[in-house]
């Protein structure tokens, strides 16, 4: 997964067309290894083309949390991680910091480069600072079981 390192703006120049960017947090990363969501399940739920792409700061958090004392959440992260190196998701460089400050700050540069970001996400935390700067997010609703997106059209 470290081969796939991008800065942010290499990242978008290596983007085929316009596309909706991903950006994808840890959790959200770590539902899809526990099976929670299905990678066609975000297809579905965003109906637009889209391309993903995973802040450093995540994968950090996710080889963290591989090595964490509950092995059902180490295996978790360490699933996520080969999955994520599997799909070819690209990792990119967005900064230093608390992975959800660097979550919001990447969110908040890429909006400002004018690209159309959704942030892939299921911290309730996270996602009322990204609706306060006008960024949709991706989110799990367990009560119904499907993904959903803050705003009906993005």
């Amino acid at each position: 997964m470290e081969t796939n390192r991008l800065g942010v703006r290499e990242a978008l120049e290596k983007l085929p067309d316009r596309r909706l960017v991903l950006l994808v947090d840890t959790n959200f990363l770590v539902y899809i290894a526990k099976g929670l969501i299905a990678p066609s399940q975000i297809i579905e739920a965003l109906t637009a083309p889209y391309a993903p792409l995973i802040p450093s700061s995540v994968v950090g958090e996710l080889n963290m949390l591989a090595s964490s004392s509950k092995p059902s959440l180490a295996r978790a992260a360490r699933k996520a991680l080969e999955l994520a190196a599997r799909l070819g998701w690209p990792v990119i460089e967005c900064g230093q910091g608390k992975t959800d400050d660097v979550v919001y700050r990447c969110a908040v540069t890429l909006k400002s480069m004018g690209r159309r970001i959704v942030v892939a996400t299921c911290d309730k935390r996270l996602r009322g600072r990204l609706r306060l700067a006008g960024i949709p997010t991706l989110y799990y609703r367990e009560s119904e079981s499907r993904l959903e997106t803050d705003w009906e059209t993005i």
